[in-house]
């Protein structure tokens, strides 16, 4: 149990002091990985690894549109909001269908977006 506490505090002070590029980068990543094994978890057939990936993707999709400034940037807001949204309903029909496609759909567009915000941003690849 003190691991996970361990874990959880060194979260938060990550959290709290890395730059906000670092931080959606890491979530891109995190995104992705969440991906990666939901496709693996259909291909196995394993019901349970599917679904927390899926939710943990979702919820990282759900902060990452929560987190837009729509009156800073409007366009772009409401375009990276629309992208967020379909990936999610990528995330939703393989989770109903049992079908690892739709999550490569989802996959070349954060990663796509990942890639852009990084040469934006001068974070190395």
């Amino acid at each position: 149990m003190q691991a996970r506490a361990a874990a959880i505090a060194y979260k938060k002070v990550f959290l709290d002091s890395a730059p906000p590029t670092r931080v959606l980068d890491e979530l891109y990543g995190r995104l992705l990985l969440d991906l990666e094994q939901a496709k693996d978890g259909i291909i196995r057939k394993d019901i349970r690894a599917k679904g927390e990936a899926l939710g943990h993707a979702h919820r990282i999709l759900d902060e990452l549109g929560l987190a837009l400034n729509h009156e800073a940037a409007p366009e772009l807001s409401e375009n990276l909001a629309l992208l967020y949204a379909y990936c999610g309903s990528q995330l939703i029909s393989a989770n109903l269908n049992m079908d690892p496609k739709p999550l490569d759909e989802a996959q070349r567009i954060l990663a796509g977006l990942r890639d852009s915000f990084r040469k934006a941003t001068g974070i190395a690849q």
